[in-house]
């Protein structure tokens, strides 16, 4: 604010309220803006429910609901522990789930869910019923040498 009205004072001014929001097209989301405090804040939090809740129970998590640059970021580091997430709900409200489901990542960089289907399963059980871990049936164990 000036308490003159010169010419230059008010170009001043301009000048300088222009280059406040040369950035105006940003996305309000973007890194620089997000605080550090809230990164570490959410980052904690998903760390935390990860070590504490996740792998040693193997329950499900709702984090707090955060801004979608901040969710990119806990998905990262969810994505380091080899775990999956699901996004619930939109706009605001967007938070996310962890899940205690392990990913494997393939040599191509893909990550398939390690989980075990009814029909990998199947060939697995004998017959009758029996199953002894292994696709293939043993009837017994082959003689050692002495």
């Amino acid at each position: 604010m000036t308490k003159t009205s010169s010419l230059v004072q008010i170009r001043k001014v301009i000048r300088a309220l222009m280059g406040d929001h040369e950035d105006g097209l940003k996305d309000i989301g973007s890194v620089d803006t997000v605080k550090s405090s809230e990164k570490t804040d959410a980052l904690e939090e998903a760390r935390l429910a990860i070590e504490h809740v996740v792998i040693p129970k193997g329950e499900p998590v709702e984090l707090l609901p955060r801004p979608p640059r901040i969710i990119c970021l806990q998905l990262d580091l969810i994505q380091k522990y080899q775990l999956e997430a699901d996004r619930i709900g939109s706009g605001a409200d967007t938070q996310l789930r962890i899940l205690p489901f392990h990913t494997q990542t393939t040599e191509e960089g893909n990550s398939e869910q390690n989980s075990v289907s009814d029909n990998e399963l199947d060939d697995f059980i004998n017959v009758d019923g029996n199953s002894n871990g292994s696709p293939y049936v043993v009837d017994r164990l082959p003689l050692l040498p002495e």
